[in-house]
């Protein structure tokens, strides 16, 4: 049953909106049943809902009708900000329609990804593509890199990632060229509201997320809240310690699962075997695994096995009903959850955690995106019942370059 933190009419409508964010459509009956709210109440708190543009209601049949989230929040303006450069998207919430934007940072003949190079960049979609500023409603930015919640930047001991940024406050500086409300939040963090909101963990109250691809990282929810811990710092799987004879890590420690199934690092294994020393990525890895090449299968089952022993820890602590496993790796399908799963059984989780379950995530290459969207909402008392299809990441993608 939802519980009514708040009292009144206010707490009744809290009550609805976090139910039919969690658990999607419902029919006002029940509501009545999940809330424990009167029939007449719910039909009262849906009425004033509806009014004030929050929710739909439609009927189904002659006796029920469906009620769901709805927003029309203008426009969103989302970004993700990484050491290799950032990418844009605008949800427009009145035209439902999705624009997205990609700017790279490679070689010394593009961009640099420094605050103002963003700024600018921004600046230009604004004005070829918004024209009008005040339109947008919010700005969410997901940052690659462990945030400082006090401060707003970049860890210390992570900046060498993004060298630019150093102590800057990035809400606060897009904030002060914008002129309008900028959320700012771990990547990780947001792909795992997208996927327990829409995805993967949608209906579960206890849910832990893990993206493995160009880094690794994840998120925490609790009790149905995403939890951040007394620093913000909860949920850096990327940094557990897997193996202590392993390679350094940028963190300072050594044998990190970062530095052991990241992109990076799984090239890097590759070429130290003198395997492929032209240019490969992720994506070739799997391709050519999938395939049958021998060496490619093994790194796969390799980093499986690796990450089996962090989920096999993080378990333990959490015990969650639901792990899954995102990002570009997760696309190796049976070849790494077979791997994860052996390793569940040798350290016979089961025992602690019987009913856990281990999936691939929905989104894989979009759900930092799309969390920013549920983040946004969220911060605003609204919300989308179901993912329309207008908000899902094109194939079509613009790169813009603004020298």
């Amino acid at each position: 049953m939802v519980s009514l933190n708040r009292v009144g009419k206010t707490g009744s409508q809290q009550a609805i909106i976090d139910l039919l964010r969690i658990s999607g459509p419902q029919t006002q009956a029940s509501i009545a049943r999940s809330t424990g709210l009167s029939p007449a109440t719910v039909n009262n708190v849906i009425q004033s809902l509806k009014e004030t543009g929050i929710v739909d209601v439609n009927k189904i049949n002659g006796r029920d009708t469906s009620v769901s989230l709805v927003s029309r929040t203008g426009i969103l303006v989302s970004i993700i900000l990484g050491h290799n450069g950032f990418t844009v998207s605008i949800f427009d919430f009145v035209k439902q329609k999705r624009i997205n934007f990609e700017n790279p940072c490679i070689g010394e003949s593009l961009v640099r990804n420094t605050p103002h190079d963003l700024v600018k960049f921004l600046n230009n979609i604004v004005k070829d593509n918004i024209h009008y500023e005040n339109k947008i409603s919010g700005i969410v930015v997901g940052v690659q890199a462990p945030l400082n919640t006090t401060t707003g930047a970049i860890q210390s001991w992570a900046i060498n990632r993004m060298p630019a940024w150093g102590d800057i406050s990035i809400g606060n500086f897009i904030s002060d060229h914008f002129n309008v409300p900028v959320i700012i939040e771990n990547d990780a963090n947001l792909a795992t509201l997208a996927e327990w909101t829409w995805g993967a963990g949608v209906k579960t109250d206890n849910f832990i997320n893990i993206t493995c691809s160009s880094q690794v990282g994840g998120g925490i929810v609790l009790s149905g809240r995403i939890f951040k811990g007394s620093n913000g710092m909860a949920g850096e799987f990327g940094h557990i310690v897997i193996d202590q004879e392993g390679p350094i890590c940028f963190c300072g420690s050594r044998g990190c699962l970062s530095s052991l199934v990241s992109e990076r690092a799984l090239v890097r294994k590759l070429k130290l075997d003198n395997h492929y020393q032209n240019e490969i990525s992720l994506q070739d890895i799997i391709l050519l695994a999938k395939k049958g090449d021998a060496a490619c299968q093994r790194l796969i089952r390799e980093a499986g096995n690796q990450i089996g022993f962090a989920i096999a820890n993080i378990a333990k602590i959490f015990a969650p009903e639901m792990i899954s496993i995102g990002g570009e790796l997760s696309l190796a399908g049976e070849l790494l959850f077979q791997s994860i799963q052996n390793i569940l059984i040798e350290q016979n989780l089961e025992a602690v955690s019987p009913s856990i379950s281990l999936v691939a995530a929905k989104f894989v290459d979009d759900a930092v995106m799309l969390g920013s969207v549920a983040y946004f909402l969220s911060e605003k008392n609204q919300g989308i019942s179901e993912l329309p299809m207008w908000m899902i990441k094109q194939d079509k993608i613009y790169n813009q370059i603004y020298a």
